[in-house]
């Protein structure tokens, strides 16, 4: 799999969650941060039942999408990430 790197459009993404007790009542975060500018974007979200992995694979997926949208200006669940071999 390859994908196309732009250091124009980087991003870091902070993120977590958890659940307790595990399972149980979960959520997950994201902190998306623009070094260029400074600027930061934050996304959550939960469930009333869920495990910590999860949770953790949420925040990571549900980043990695917003990130995807935002650079290329497209749906990130339609477009996704590109298989390229």
């Amino acid at each position: 799999m390859a994908i196309d790197y732009n250091p124009d459009s980087e991003q870091v993404l902070y993120t977590d969650g958890g659940a307790s007790p595990n399972p149980g009542p979960a959520g997950w975060g994201v902190v998306m941060l623009d070094p260029k500018t400074g600027s930061t974007r934050e996304l959550s979200g939960g469930d009333s039942h869920s495990t910590n992995n999860r949770m953790e694979l949420t925040a990571a997926i549900c980043g990695l999408e917003e990130t995807e949208a935002l650079t290329r200006g497209g749906d990130p669940v339609k477009s996704g990430v590109r298989d390229r071999d």
